[in-house]
């Protein structure tokens, strides 16, 4: 991905508050230390619609609604467990190795370098093969959960290769849906094979 462009703001995956040890915490984050074990954060990610005209798997926008959640925590150990999917009529895959979530979990843990536990409950929130990018959502939501229970070491646009390697695994290696899905807005997006 060599450059991804925001051309309006809209909608973008956004932590909806942190939850410390069964604690709700509203509003803006405050950081959490990587050794938080037990910390958890709830993260929500819209629905994106790509292939918008001429821009076939360039263009991608974010919706306000509907989107996924994700519900991460920190645990002892290393490595992602999806410990539950709700809202998908028991479709998907808990093996992280197969389902985007997981997938961009890893992903972020790889690119941060940092070997940590990651416990996740995914509500989906839109059908399955809607064509409003669930499966980009799903991944969105993860990538920033894991990045903000590591302490935020990457920024958000770092975290676009993490998703698209998700997206890789069950719709092709693009960002018209997981780049609206993170970072919001309209997004166009170009991609050099070189670089993937």
């Amino acid at each position: 991905m060599s450059s991804t462009d925001i051309i309006s703001e809209l909608p973008r995956c956004k932590q909806r508050g942190i939850v410390q040890k069964g604690l709700d915490i509203p509003g803006k984050p405050r950081g959490i230390k990587p050794h938080d074990y037990g910390s958890q954060v709830r993260v929500f990610a819209p629905a994106s619609v790509s292939n918008l005209g001429p821009g076939f798997d360039i263009l991608g926008m974010a919706l306000a609604t509907p989107g996924d959640t994700v519900v991460a925590r920190r645990t002892r150990g290393h490595g992602v467990t999806i410990t539950s999917i709700t809202g998908d009529g028991g479709r998907l895959s808990r093996d992280p190795l197969s389902n985007t979530a997981g997938i961009a979990a890893m992903e972020t843990l790889k690119k941060a370098g940092i070997e940590a536990g990651i416990e996740i409950d995914l509500i989906k929130g839109m059908p399955l093969g809607s064509g409003l990018g669930s499966s980009a959502a799903s991944a969105a939501a993860a990538a920033l959960a894991t990045n903000l229970l590591l302490g935020a070491p990457l920024r958000k646009s770092e975290l676009l290769m993490p998703c698209i390697e998700a997206e890789a695994a069950v719709s092709g290696r693009h960002a018209d849906n997981v780049a609206p899905s993170l970072l919001g807005g309209l997004i166009r997006s170009e991609e050099h094979t070189s670089e993937l």
